[in-house]
């Protein structure tokens, strides 16, 4: 075989490689922007503003204070109660037509929302910064600025009867809750982003805890093998690929080269994040206890009984009585029926359950684990 051909095989095998790798690349750029938009937003809601003042986010909106009627219309007709008023932010969209940045500020801060607010809000306790997001005319993108809102899906808009709003929750603390988000009857909701038409309800604690926010942007480290003479270690992503793990296990029979800023092991371009994700159409209910977790769109938890440093990417799902605790799941894998997984990695279409047991694992695409213990597995 000549050089030649040998070079061709390796250019063919680098671009094969690159457009694999496509929408991993794309899936991760998306959760950065996700999280940096996010810090942006509170950022920006926790300055201090006077009740006429108002500051500009990106894609044209604006966040302003509450004005004095509205805090009345709060405590006196929606029944919320809050220590200091004053961080309670409005995050607005306009289109008037007018291109002046200026003219849309002033329009919008003298514009009492006293009665979206009674529509939409109902007895919580707020504490510390809480955005709600109103948009104010349907010809906005309202997403334009971290993603392209997408269809909801079956189990989303089975809830479209209910009324958006944010009704009756104990205690919200540092929260950002963007348009069109049904949120009901929670015990606890703190440094979370809530995306469009997102449903949360009926859930104990969501918080995100800061000694292992670490893991929220997708990577985890964990050890596979340890029956076999001692644990290899891994330090996998959400969007790794089986060909990334077999690189980290020398079992690769050729070696690729790819530009740093597109392999799957690069975070040092990934703020570091400092809040729970709730994507757009995402569901979360009924679970006691949640802690670190990020949602890509349409994914679903529902009646879990704990969630612990979780990643999951778009219409991956957990259920029925089970838990996950540091856990990615990338597209389409799910933990279903009593099930207890932890220190794993569920690539696309991996599922586990009913009634099993996974801990520091990789279950590869379209692997199916049930009724059964997988103490260490690649």
């Amino acid at each position: 075989m000549t050089k030649d051909h040998h070079h061709h095989s390796d250019d063919d095998a680098v671009a094969t490689d690159a457009a694999l790798r496509r929408p991993f690349r794309e899936s991760y750029q998306a959760q950065v922007d996700q999280i940096a938009h996010t810090r942006a937003i509170f950022e920006a809601a926790a300055a201090p503003l006077g009740e006429q003042q108002s500051v500009l986010v990106s894609g044209g909106g604006l966040i302003r204070p509450l004005l004095q009627s509205e805090i009345t219309t709060l405590e006196s007709c929606c029944y919320c109660q809050c220590k200091d008023w004053s961080k309670l932010r409005l995050w607005l969209d306009v289109d008037d037509g007018n291109d002046s940045t200026a003219a849309v500020t002033v329009t919008v801060t003298v514009v009492d929302r006293s009665g979206w607010l009674e529509q939409h809000v109902s007895h919580n306790t707020f504490e510390g910064t809480v955005v709600f997001r109103i948009v104010l005319s349907t010809n906005v993108d309202a997403d334009a600025d971290v993603v392209v809102d997408e269809q909801p899906s079956s189990s989303s808009s089975s809830f479209d009867p209910v009324a958006a709003g944010i009704h009756h929750n104990l205690l919200i603390t540092n929260c950002i809750f963007n348009h069109n988000c049904r949120v009901y009857r929670n015990s606890i909701i703190k440094d979370t982003y809530i995306g469009i038409h997102a449903v949360v309800l009926n859930n104990g604690q969501l918080k995100c805890m800061t000694d292992s926010s670490e893991m929220i942007h997708g990577e985890l480290e964990l050890s596979v093998g340890p029956e076999s003479g001692g644990g290899r270690k891994l330090r996998v992503q959400t969007e790794s690929t089986m060909m990334d793990v077999c690189r980290m296990l020398g079992m690769s029979r050729r070696r690729l080269v790819v530009e740093p800023k597109t392999t799957t092991t690069t975070t040092t371009t990934t703020p570091a994040p400092i809040w729970n994700t709730i994507g757009n159409h995402c569901i979360v209910r009924d679970t006691p206890t949640l802690h670190n977790l990020y949602m890509a769109p349409h994914a679903r938890i529902a009646a879990a009984t704990l969630i612990d440093t979780v990643v999951m990417l778009s219409d991956s799902h957990i259920d029925h009585a089970s838990t996950a605790c540091r856990v990615l799941l990338q597209w389409n894998a799910s933990i279903t029926h009593s099930s207890h997984v932890s220190d794993t990695l569920l690539m696309e279409e991996a599922h586990a359950g009913p009634h099993s047991l996974v801990a520091s694992s990789i279950l590869g695409p379209d692997v199916h684990v049930s009724a059964g213990e997988v103490p260490s597995l690649v």
